[in-house]
């Protein structure tokens, strides 16, 4: 937008120049506008390298987006831990228009309107805003509205949609607890707890565990996944949503970031110079894991189930031994049963006294040896309806 044809009038160039704003914040951090485009982009200024600015967000068009899709539908996302369908979005919001700029020496706010329904032939408008804060040298908050886009004044909506640039040989890494995808490029992330799957993608066996209630998975199914990550570009994404949604890089120049009964998407830009020191970045925001207590390295940490006389037997065998423990780790406190698809645990999360009869007696003579109680849980809830023991 700022090469404007040299044919122009003085007064077509002014109109043409006036769309267009540039906003140097504190921290060197610089925020370009055009909105006669609905464009931006986001450059961090620095020195020490060849690149003096690193561009680290941009977006033009509909970069904001909100519709229907198939979240609420009747049929269950998820049975017994195991996503069974994962919603899509069907509709989408057009004709984003972005109209004015208010701005600070910390922070710099677009706002304008987008179509959220047509009905009769009258558009239904609502207001957005889009929102960069920055805060240090490494990062800059972002926070996107559109109020009353669900379960407000329009309702019209299920969803709140991102979409932002990417270039073509961006690698993408992260996004919380991973097992077989290292850069996420080309693909993309449920955010929602679930059990990770069997097969995975692998063929036949995903198809056939798929059969049993989604028990297949796929490559990025994750029990902890994590709207974080960062790149080869100098640049990482922290977003602060709760809510389920999915994270999706499967577009080559694009990333979009989906989140159901949403109207509302923030988080935080960052720059670091290399990938240890965004890592540090995602660290100051998402925290680091305390050291392990002393006591666990001094014994071991014992798993076993088959309930308590097994247990029982067991460690009173390793304590004639001498072996030295620390904890005794039994995944079924809550009992177990026998279900189509194989032998599991009862996700009531309640104490199976029959298979622990005596839970209180074993626990406090383990205590007396300085022994611990281990058990398991997940934030799954099972359907236990069919199990007789359990009625």
């Amino acid at each position: 937008m700022m090469l404007v044809s040299l044919a122009l009038t003085n007064q077509e160039y002014a109109a043409a120049e006036s769309t267009f704003s540039e906003h140097i914040l504190s921290n060197d951090w610089i925020v370009r506008i055009d909105t006669s485009e609905c464009a931006f982009n986001i450059s961090k200024v620095v020195s020490g390298q060849e690149q003096a600015e690193v561009r680290v967000f941009s977006a033009a068009g509909d970069f904001l987006q909100i519709g229907h899709g198939t979240v609420d539908d009747a049929d269950p996302l998820m049975i017994n831990g195991n996503v069974t369908r994962f919603p899509h979005t069907v509709t989408a919001s057009t004709n984003l228009a972005c109209a004015d700029i208010t701005a600070d020496n910390d922070s710099v706010t677009l706002t304008g309107d987008v179509l959220l329904q047509q009905e009769h032939d009258c558009p239904v408008r609502g207001i957005f805003s889009l929102t960069f804060t920055a805060q240090d040298d490494h990062s800059l908050a972002f926070a996107a509205n559109i109020p009353g886009a669900y379960g407000g004044k329009y309702g019209v909506s299920n969803y709140m949609a991102l979409h932002f640039d990417s270039p073509e040989d961006e690698e993408i890494y992260g996004m919380g607890l991973q097992y077989s995808v290292w850069d996420f490029k080309g693909h993309s992330v449920p955010l929602i707890s679930t059990e990770a799957g069997l097969g995975r993608g692998l063929q036949p066996i995903t198809t056939i565990m798929d059969m049993q209630h989604g028990q297949g998975g796929t490559s990025t199914t994750s029990y902890a996944p994590a709207a974080t990550f960062i790149t080869n570009k100098q640049r990482g994404m922290i977003f602060d949503q709760e809510t389920i949604g999915i994270a999706d890089f499967e577009e080559l120049d694009k990333i979009s970031m989906v989140y159901w009964h949403e109207e509302s998407i923030s988080g935080t830009i960052l720059w670091g110079q290399d990938p240890l020191s965004l890592s540090q970045e995602v660290s100051k925001s998402v925290g680091v894991m305390e050291p392990l207590p002393e006591w666990v390295q001094q014994g071991a940490i014992v798993g076993m189930v088959n309930g308590q006389e097994f247990i029982e037997e067991q460690y009173k065998k390793m304590k004639q031994l001498d072996l030295p423990m620390v904890g005794i780790w039994m995944q079924d406190w809550v009992g177990q049963h026998k279900f189509p698809e194989g032998t599991r645990l009862l996700w009531n999360w309640q104490l199976n006294t029959s298979w622990y009869t005596d839970w209180d007696r074993m626990v406090d003579g383990w205590a007396e040896d300085g022994c611990r109680p281990f058990i398991y849980i997940n934030p799954y809830i099972a359907d236990l309806s069919d199990v007789d023991e359990i009625r």
